[in-house]
């Protein structure tokens, strides 16, 4: 599978609505970004997560689907199209206080190298926050137990993490840890073994 045609073609069909768990995730981001601060949302689809930043921060919107890109600048978004995994424009080198990576590093095909390269997106100091499913959820153990195995999953996600892969993938990259824990069910801040997702927070060093 050719991994840009195919989230082109994902990204030709409109998300036209938000589901109760990607707004409780964009609420949960919201909250640790502070007012005035310059954000690139990596893999930001339709840009959802602008709508609960409102105008307290500048917004910049970066995904591999260019149809996706399109409909964005057309709405006047500042918006790149690029494989994070691969190269960050010049552009947006040493230019932002936060980069988001919500739902994304499970589908990346480098994310070691994605990682390096958000650090080049971060100001000194910059704070990276994502999420990203939970390896050990509880639904994912239940699954394998009774047989279904992984193919019941999403088909895009290439890697699952647990929070201790994770933490030593962003150590390795120069992000010391802020803040690493799964959630419950429906992104509940609790923090169990077998959370649904996992949150987390990092500082470029």
């Amino acid at each position: 599978m050719n991994f840009k045609e195919h989230y082109d073609r994902v990204g030709k069909k409109e998300i036209k609505t938000i589901n109760r768990t990607d707004r409780i995730r964009y609420e949960t981001f919201a909250k640790m970004i502070k007012d005035g601060s310059t954000v690139l949302d990596i893999g930001s689809r339709e840009g959802e997560l602008k709508i609960f930043l409102g105008k307290k921060c500048k917004y910049v919107a970066a995904d591999i689907s260019k149809p996706r890109i399109d409909r964005l600048l057309k709405k006047s978004v500042e918006a790149y199209c690029f494989d994070i995994c691969e190269q960050l424009p010049t552009e947006l080198e040493n230019k932002f206080d936060y980069v988001v990576l919500g739902e994304v590093i499970e589908h990346l095909t480098r994310p070691y190298d994605a990682l390096l390269n958000i650090k080049k997106a971060l100001k000194n100091e910059g704070i990276l926050i994502g999420s990203t499913p939970n390896l050990y959820s509880l639904n994912r153990m239940l699954s394998r137990l009774i047989g279904v195995g992984p193919d019941n999953y999403n088909q895009e996600h290439i890697i699952a993490f647990d929070v201790v892969e994770l933490k030593n993938m962003l150590k390795y990259a120069g992000f010391n840890v802020l803040m690493i824990k799964r959630s419950t069910l429906m992104y509940m801040p609790i923090d169990t073994f077998f959370g649904w997702h996992i949150f987390f927070k990092a500082q470029k060093y």
